[in-house]
């Protein structure tokens, strides 16, 4: 009797447990693109409903071989079997950690298909309304940017464009674009920008503005100077504006050194550059470039700054030389002694300590050679006086 009521205590923990701990985990996220919800928890069984990355699910209770399957619930009541491993426990305190984490892994991956790719970005477009805290929607913007870049590179050409493809671009006609001259699809710079400014006081900031200067503008300057520095001034020129002490100031100052280099030997080939015809437009994104530089303290300034001023000069601007401590007079460099400054002529100059022993000892060899000459003198009127003759 006792036996069999132990018997029965543990069948009905066995059940209760699990239960009690589910009540405690009964919220679930999707980590995974596409997953199969099933009426069975066996991988042959047939799929009820396949929901989207990022789904939110209500466990139910866990089952299949070694109790690696869940009975979920979603939002519109379908119930189904799904694999543990292809959910996320959350709550409603860290549902957006969550989803941040399991972005950003996504993100990590490489050979995604195009509908992999696409769940992530509308993860995020569904995601970012809820962000209330700032920092944490500017984290989501730069995630959005990432999912939305890499995503791109999955398109096809806009002349063979289809569906699915077809709808996810028109859908998002302001944010992304086909440059013709690259053949690749590409973010809108303006769109970039109005992110930057929505969260310009975020610590994410500074990515979503060197973001920009990795996107690029698109098209091609066909070798033409004012054109090569219009488009740096609005990438590494806009990002320096905006963050002249960010993190990658040096990468910006360095990146505009390396490609004035190609400039300069572009300067003197009338096809790319006539300083009658085309200086007006090269100021035009010269000068802020050069300021923007100018406003930074990074490594390469100088030397960049010095690459510009070349294109200063040739449209007949004046840039301020550094002025140099001139080097001190040799005899070789003048033969006529320089004119005496004031503080010489009204002030003698102080001599040295070895001047002053020469002078001492030339003194005393003198006082010597006085008294040697009074001995003598003395000596020869004694020796005169006793050999003298007299005459009578």
């Amino acid at each position: 009797m006792l036996r069999s009521r132990f018997v029965g205590i543990i069948f009905l923990l066995s059940i209760a447990i699990p239960s009690l701990v589910l009540a405690q985990d009964a919220g679930r996220l999707t980590s995974a693109s596409n997953v199969r919800l099933r009426s069975e928890p066996v991988d042959s069984a047939g799929v009820v409903v396949t929901v989207p990355l990022g789904t939110a699910l209500v466990g139910i209770e866990t089952g299949g071989p070694d109790r690696t399957w869940l009975r979920v619930r979603t939002g519109d009541g379908k119930e189904g079997w799904v694999l543990t491993r292809l959910t996320r426990r959350f709550d409603a305190e860290n549902r957006l950690d969550v989803i941040e984490q399991v972005v950003t892994e996504r993100l990590a991956r490489k050979g995604d298909s195009f509908a992999a790719r696409a769940e992530v970005v509308d993860l995020l477009d569904r995601t970012i309304a809820d962000a209330s805290d700032a920092e944490r929607a500017g984290r989501l913007a730069l995630l959005w940017i990432r999912a939305v870049g890499v995503t791109a590179t999955t398109l096809p050409a806009k002349h063979r464009l289809v569906e699915p493809y077809a709808s996810w671009v028109e859908a998002r006609k302001t944010t992304v674009w086909w440059d013709e001259v690259g053949a690749h699809w590409m973010l809108s710079l303006d769109a970039l920008k109005e992110l930057h400014e929505r969260h310009r006081t975020t610590s994410s900031a500074d990515a979503i503005a060197w973001s920009m200067v990795e996107n690029g503008v698109g098209g091609e300057c066909e070798g033409y100077l004012p054109c090569y520095v219009e488009r740096t001034n609005m990438l590494e020129g806009e990002y320096l504006r905006r963050h002249p002490n960010g993190k990658r100031v040096d990468d910006a100052v360095r990146g505009i050194g390396k490609t004035a280099v190609f400039w300069l030997t572009r300067l003197d080939k009338p096809d790319a550059f006539s300083p009658e015809k085309d200086c007006d437009e090269m100021k035009e994104s010269l000068t802020p470039l050069r300021a923007a530089i100018a406003a930074t303290k990074a490594a390469d300034r100088d030397t960049t700054l010095e690459k510009l001023d070349v294109f200063v000069k040739r449209c007949g601007g004046e840039v301020a030389e550094p002025v140099a401590a001139p080097p001190p007079p040799t005899v070789a460099q003048s033969e006529t002694p320089a004119a005496p400054s004031p503080a010489a002529t009204t002030r003698p100059a102080r001599p040295d300590s070895r001047t002053i022993s020469t002078s001492l000892f030339a003194i005393a060899a003198a006082g010597l050679l006085g008294v040697a000459a009074m001995i003598m003198l003395r000596r020869r009127d004694s020796s005169s006086s006793s050999n003298r003759i007299t005459l009578p």
